[in-house]
């Protein structure tokens, strides 16, 4: 017999997050692949080059609202790689996978609902 595990969210200042069963299952699930000290430095190593880049990247910005909001959208991107990297080696689940970081919330739900008019 087969189970279905269905994934719950909780709304938490405007955004859904997993509840404690999700969480706890994503933590088992993660914590079966645990990096070894080689790995685990090389993924420290990439948050902290990222997070440089992002704060060089704010540094030198200007004052000009274009290259500011340039700016902006470029350490966004930062921010979800970092985010991304370490939500998924954390053994916990604090926003989602790689997919939800970069795409929103809605992105696995994304073009399921067909509409046959």
């Amino acid at each position: 017999m087969a189970t279905q595990k269905s994934t719950q969210t909780t709304t938490v200042a405007g955004r859904n997050t997993p509840t404690s069963s999700t969480r706890n299952a994503t933590r088992e699930a993660n914590s079966k692949q645990s990096l070894n000290a080689s790995q685990l430095r090389l993924v420290l190593q990439t948050v902290a080059l990222r997070a440089d880049t992002a704060r060089k990247v704010l540094a030198y910005s200007g004052s000009e609202r274009e290259s500011r909001n340039a700016a902006i959208d470029a350490v966004d991107a930062i921010l979800a790689g970092i985010g991304a990297i370490t939500d998924g080696h954390s053994g916990t689940n604090v926003v989602g996978d790689a997919d939800r970081w970069n795409f929103g919330p809605h992105f696995a739900c994304a073009g399921k609902e067909v509409d046959h008019e």
